[in-house]
């Protein structure tokens, strides 16, 4: 493996991390909003991201497959007329982490 694959491949999984981070960013910064100009309210997105191999030189790499929104049914308060975003950032942040450790 030359040097200039070992760049190519850390400089994929960089480009993924960054756009993991902007959309977490995303999530924190929205965690409170209440309802956006549809009305409804911010729903937390995933980022997933796959294995990348090309056939000519055989070097791999990481990439974003899609930035998805949270399955996850919204948060009700007693405030029965607002349905609350789904990020929760004590789970946001410590499954992000859970997920680079798992992933190594």
């Amino acid at each position: 493996m030359s040097m200039f694959s070992v760049f190519e491949i850390s400089g994929s999984a960089m480009s993924a991390q960054s756009q993991r981070m902007n959309v977490t960013a995303s999530n924190l910064a929205n965690a409170d909003s209440v309802a956006g100009p549809d009305g409804e309210a911010y729903r937390a997105k995933q980022v997933l991201f796959e294995t990348r191999a090309q056939s000519r030189t055989g070097v791999g790499g990481v990439g974003v497959r899609e930035v998805v929104e949270d399955p996850s049914p919204m948060r009700r308060q007693y405030r029965p007329s607002i349905r609350w975003p789904t990020i929760r950032a004590m789970w946001t942040c410590p499954t992000s982490i859970r997920r680079r450790r798992w992933s190594t």
